[in-house]
């Protein structure tokens, strides 16, 4: 991305945050900044205070705003419990819902939309299942297929370069795919606003990472 994209994107991001209610106090407490550095992130890039957000920010920004749009997209299926289980403490709701599970089984997220389930479950090297148990499999076309395949193959390579520095691995893995260190974590997001489908050559580039490749 060059400059001009990435303070786009930067903007584009924080508008939906804001729309979801997560103002920038919020956003500068979640990134330990203040609101005047935020600020200067989403100006222009020829203003004498304007600074470039890094990657790894922008990253948890992005994130952020992902997981409300889809506890938003959650909302209208949403059924409350009755008053006898509220006295009880239980502020679960009636829904039909999936659960992502990690690798070692735990439940990561609760979602009535599984292919959501699915994204989490794969950054976690997990699975789905149905609220009775029962393993999910959820109908991918193709390009759902690479996606699953890149998130879970992303995950494998920080994994196993977990002693290395974070942003050093993430670096490598963008070299490896062909894209630019503040696109990787928009590649096979299932948030279609800003997804970049993943292509058979940035898997393999990917995966010639593996230790055991």
């Amino acid at each position: 991305m060059k400059v001009g994209e990435i303070v786009d994107h930067y903007r584009d991001v924080s508008e939906e945050l804001t729309r979801y209610g997560f103002g920038v106090e919020q956003r500068a407490a979640l990134l330990g900044k203040s609101p005047s550095t935020l600020k200067h992130f989403g100006g222009d890039a020829d203003k004498r205070h304007w600074r470039l957000i890094s990657a790894e920010d922008l990253d948890r920004l992005r994130e952020k705003a992902v997981e409300l749009y889809w506890e938003a997209a959650a909302d209208p299926y949403r059924v409350e419990q009755g008053a006898a289980a509220k006295v009880a403490g239980d502020h679960s709701y009636i829904t039909p819902t999936f659960i992502a599970l990690d690798t070692h089984g735990s439940a990561r997220l609760r979602h009535p939309h599984p292919i959501r389930c699915q994204e989490v479950a794969d950054v976690h090297l997990g699975s789905v299942i149905d609220t009775h148990g029962v393993t999910q499999k959820v109908a991918w076309d193709s390009e759902a297929a690479f996606r699953s395949n890149w998130r879970r193959l992303v995950t494998e390579v920080l994994s196993e370069r977990s002693e290395a520095d974070v942003e050093d691995v993430c670096e490598e893995i963008a070299k490896a795919a062909g894209v630019c260190r503040y696109s990787l974590f928009r590649v096979a997001l299932e948030y279609q606003r800003w997804n970049l489908q993943p292509t058979p050559m940035m898997i393999l580039g990917v995966a010639s990472l593996r230790r055991e490749a």
